[in-house]
């Protein structure tokens, strides 16, 4: 399935590097690093964000290698449901609990972006976007079901934290390798390669009916074309037309889709209302935070002057996160850590609490003081389905087939064990348990685990076939939300496999 949007990984070398989000992110800094030092992470991470311009360091699709481009951006000032969505953060009070909010302005606002990345091995990748706010909405409230009230932006009988966005995007896409191993969850691990370019234009629509809940729809015109090769072990020259759909024509798609997504926020939340120099009592309380994101839809693929290449997809994908953390009920002060075992406990506590610096107004250093908030990191459990359904004898081509291993063509991670689109087939199904946990901006600790498959129906995917891996690794950050990871995964039958994804989110 091709995506309705073509993102690109934002600013992998800001994600290594980057600073604080507290901190300015200005290129005028970038003039005053002879001075100080301090400066550079703050200019690295404004050549990389800073608007109108700036440049963009990240992966196309796996197997192209690195890429550096520069994008042209008009910045989105209002939430939509085009917009990556935030993590939710812990805070004591509800209405900030899901991040940032702005009301929507009086007049209609347009977000129009252009972006130009090319790679390594000469691949690139050139999209033009825009968004379209309709000035229909105005700033309203309402109570939720606990009577807490929350800013919102009304339209009708609808009040919802983000607002309805008309999306149009154009993209030519020139991808010079694509790894293919087969068909079928029990292919060969040869690897042959092919080309693929893609060009499409692209309208889609989102209106959130709740908070949690937004529907959608779009169309989209895509074409394809496979350049031949001259390698051995290209795709044309190992395969033939007959034995492998789509390898002789590619045909032009009219691609619709329907569908909604869901993202309810929950949280058991224990709010600390001891006074601020409390010393008895229980450490702490329990603060965990749920998010559920979930998204089905439906997708149509017409392929035009070419009936026998038409089919239909069904993709869920969902990603429900708990956030690990407490609430801090009892002061702690630097005399009362006295062994060397309770300074490193009440140290590592400090830095999961959010506390660096000795606090002013205490008779001596305070380790904790009563209502930090404690963040132990975060246990995504994500699945991801999608089946095909064709009529008659129709076919569909090969490279509009699903992929698990490595990344897919969307840098979307499923069997970290194995390569980069190791198994293809019309149905695929992954599920994955992954805990990740900062460490020190921008960089945290990674511990996973992975399972999937593919097969030529939906009943085929079962046990029998499922391949399964686990591993550690680090995950590097970018103003609190994750960009990419490196790691190490076991369980493919050939030792340890090292890998790296680059998250695409502008």
């Amino acid at each position: 399935m091709r995506p309705m949007r073509v993102v690109l990984s934002y600013a992998a070398a800001a994600a290594i590097l980057c600073a604080l989000p507290t901190r300015a992110q200005d290129r005028a800094n970038c003039l005053k690093l002879n001075g100080h030092p301090k400066l550079i992470t703050d200019c690295v991470e404004a050549l990389f964000s800073q608007d109108p311009i700036h440049l963009t360091f990240s992966s196309l699709p796996p197997g192209n290698g690195m890429a550096l481009g520069v994008v042209l951006d008009q910045p989105r000032h209002y939430l939509t449901t085009f917009t990556p969505p935030q993590d939710s953060v812990f805070s004591s009070d509800p209405t900030k609990r899901q991040g940032f909010f702005e009301p929507q302005a009086s007049l209609g606002l347009v977000d129009a972006q252009l972006a130009f990345v090319g790679s390594t091995n000469l691949s690139w990748v050139a999209t033009g976007s825009i968004s379209w706010l309709p000035a229909a909405y105005i700033s309203g409230s309402r109570k939720d079901i606990h009577g807490v009230t929350h800013d919102c932006n009304k339209l009708g009988v609808l009040c919802t934290r983000d607002v309805l966005a008309l999306h149009f995007e154009g993209t030519h896409q020139q991808l010079n390798t694509i790894s293919f191993y087969g068909l079928g969850p029990d292919s060969f691990s040869l690897k042959h390669t092919f080309a693929q370019n893609n060009t499409y234009g692209a309208a889609s629509a989102s209106l959130p009916l709740f908070d949690w809940l937004a529907v959608g729809g779009g169309l989209q015109v895509e074409g394809t074309d496979l350049p031949a090769e001259s390698d051995p072990l290209a795709v044309s020259n190992a395969f033939t037309a007959a034995g492998l759909p789509g390898l002789g024509t590619q045909p032009t798609y009219l691609h619709s889709q329907i569908g909604f997504s869901t993202r309810p926020v929950f949280d058991w939340n224990a709010i600390t209302n001891d006074p601020d120099d409390n010393q008895s009592g229980p450490l702490m309380k329990k603060n965990l935070l749920f998010t559920l994101s979930n998204g089905v839809s439906y997708h149509w693929y017409s392929a035009v002057g070419k009936p026998q290449y038409s089919f239909q997809q069904f993709v869920f994908n969902g990603d429900e996160t708990i956030q690990l953390g407490s609430n801090v009920r009892r002061v702690v002060y630097a005399h009362n850590a006295g062994g060397a075992i309770e300074r490193v406990f009440y140290g590592l506590l400090r830095r999961a609490c959010g506390e660096t610096d000795s606090l002013a107004g205490y008779k001596d250093p305070v380790l904790l003081k009563v209502t930090d908030q404690c963040n132990y990191g975060r246990l995504d459990l994500r699945s991801y389905v999608i089946a095909s359904r064709s009529s008659g004898l129709s076919a569909i081509p090969f490279y509009m087939e699903p992929t698990v291993g490595g990344s897919d063509i969307d840098s979307r991670v499923s069997l970290r064990g194995f390569p980069d689109y190791r198994f293809r087939d019309r149905d695929a199904t992954f599920a994955q348990v992954e805990y990740s946990v900062p460490i020190h901006d921008p960089v945290g600790l990674l511990a996973f685990y992975d399972a999937g498959t593919v097969g030529p129906n939906f009943q085929s995917l079962s046990f029998a076939h499922l391949r399964q891996d686990g591993g550690l690794g680090a995950i590097f950050r970018l103003q609190g939300q994750t960009v990419g990871q490196a790691y190490i995964a076991w369980g493919a039958g050939h030792g340890a496999t090292l890998g790296y994804n680059l998250t695409k989110q502008f």
